[in-house]
């Protein structure tokens, strides 16, 4: 997360809060120094080298859309003081404030886009670091006023012989006019998908009239990253961000539930997507327990096997908790910490089940790349290459009917995926019911080897025996 020296808003000094997260800079170079021990530029450069030797790549989260210098009779303490009118936008004497924050940057101005893009290269030739993760990024697509994939920064960016070679995923939307953006950034650019988020989430909760559009997500949302222009690893997949519920508090909250930020629980998102299984918040009912980590399972198993780019929230493989908490921008405490040691049995139990799920998972990613990326013969993106076969199976393991797609009660879907080279098929199964089913398996022979399943599903008896809502993953 933001790495950029930062300020505490000023209502939240009134509130005797702190920010936690960050997203209120007030230098695009300067390290924040809370984070050092000593010497911040020093100990940033050695995690990341020590991050390097680990194997990880560093990807920053990166606020070049506002400063916290808020509004215009807020104090100058950084790019007000310098330049005003050529930093920021406005209008009428007022700041544009796209960003909800009380200013935006002026990305449309040549002064900025130097600024930001050598703000870039410090972080990568100096710091170190791999790639950006742009904050509300169409304020970065911006002109005048208005979103353009050809946007001056974005063309800067991506004609740079640095930053161009970095990982850049955007957050493709802001609050201002056409501040909804997914899918129209310029190829090069990562986009985070929400359409995904929700459909995922929908699909789970066990909603009707969801299998066309989660079988849409599933394969890359070719609606928002259409085939022919973008790999659907354009396409990052999540659940979960920071910015909401950590995926067991999604399982485990129908509410928000915000009182410590002391705005009588109004921020934040009412509207979560979420399933808490009969009871709000912990509990020590075994079988609701049960439900949940199962539910947790189905979620990041289904992101695993997902077309695209999956992003896994820090926290979510340890079981994290917010106690319902789904905007923790200012709880720098036990409600955002993370517990590495001490830990009651349901949650070492669920730590585990979930390190074998992402472990297994991401091991078949790397095994076998049609996972990840599937070539296929109406894409023209791969028409020279050799190409990739799927097929939409019902709970007969019949091919999809319209009548199938079309029908809202149904909660299960299956699909076969046959890489070029023929050598096997992959069976992968998503039932979002509760209802005991046994589905027949899909080939003549009546043999498929198991890859990974959830816990209510087990291959018995020359079929698929489902005792309620899981994934199954096989190979034949």
């Amino acid at each position: 997360m933001p790495c950029f020296s930062f300020m505490t808003e000023r209502h939240l000094q009134q509130l005797e809060l702190n920010n936690y997260w960050g997203y209120n800079p007030i230098s695009f170079f300067a390290v924040e120094p809370s984070y050092a021990i000593k010497d911040a530029i020093v100990e940033f450069q050695q995690m990341i080298d020590g991050l390097r030797q680990a194997g990880f790549e560093v990807i920053l989260d990166v606020v070049y859309n506002h400063t916290a210098e808020s509004e215009v009779d807020q104090s100058s303490v950084c790019y007000r003081g310098l330049d005003n009118a050529r930093y920021y936008r406005h209008q009428d004497g007022q700041y544009l404030n796209y960003t909800g924050c009380g200013n935006c940057i002026d990305t449309y101005s040549p002064t900025s886009i130097r600024l930001i893009c050598d703000s870039m290269r410090y972080w990568v030739d100096v710091m170190g670091v791999d790639g950006f993760r742009f904050d509300l990024g169409v304020d970065l697509g911006r002109t005048d006023h208005d979103f353009t994939a050809k946007a001056p920064l974005l063309q800067a960016i991506l004609q740079d012989p640095i930053l161009s070679e970095t990982c850049l995923v955007m957050e493709p939307w802001d609050i201002g006019p056409n501040g909804y953006q997914v899918g129209q950034f310029p190829r090069g650019f990562l986009e985070c998908n929400d359409q995904y988020r929700d459909t995922i989430r929908r699909f789970w909760r066990g909603d009707d009239g969801k299998v066309p559009e989660f079988a849409t997500r599933l394969m890359g949302s070719r609606d928002y990253f259409h085939k022919g222009h973008k790999s659907a690893l354009n396409s990052v997949n999540y659940i979960t961000y920071h910015d909401g519920y950590t995926m067991k508090d999604l399982v485990s909250y129908h509410e928000r539930h915000n009182l410590a930020n002391m705005e009588e629980n109004r921020d934040g998102h009412g509207d979560n997507i979420s399933q808490n299984f009969g009871t709000e918040g912990e509990t020590d009912n075994k079988d609701i327990q049960e439900k949940r980590l199962n539910q947790q399972l189905c979620f990041i198993a289904t992101l695993l096997l997902s077309q695209g780019t999956p992003h896994l929230l820090g926290g979510d493989e340890l079981s994290h908790s917010q106690q319902g908490n789904n905007n923790a921008y200012c709880q720098d405490n036990d409600i955002t910490w993370q517990t590495w040691q001490d830990i009651d049995a349901e949650t070492s139990q669920a730590r585990t089940a979930i390190k074998d799920t992402i472990a297994t998972l991401m091991a078949l990613r790397k095994a076998y790349p049609i996972f990840a990326e599937i070539r296929l013969e109406d894409d023209p993106l791969y028409q020279h290459t050799s190409l990739d076969k799927i097929h939409w199976l019902n709970e007969q393991s019949e091919p999809m009917t319209i009548e199938n797609w079309a029908d809202d009660s149904r909660h299960f879907i299956a699909l076969t995926l046959t890489p070029a080279d023929l050598s096997n098929s992959f069976w992968i199964v998503f039932y979002s019911s509760d209802a005991p089913l046994s589905v027949p398996l899909p080939t003549d022979n009546g043999e498929v080897e198991t890859l990974y399943q959830t816990p209510g599903l087990s291959i018995k008896e020359g079929a698929l025996h489902c005792a309620y809502r899981g994934v199954f993953v096989g190979k034949f």
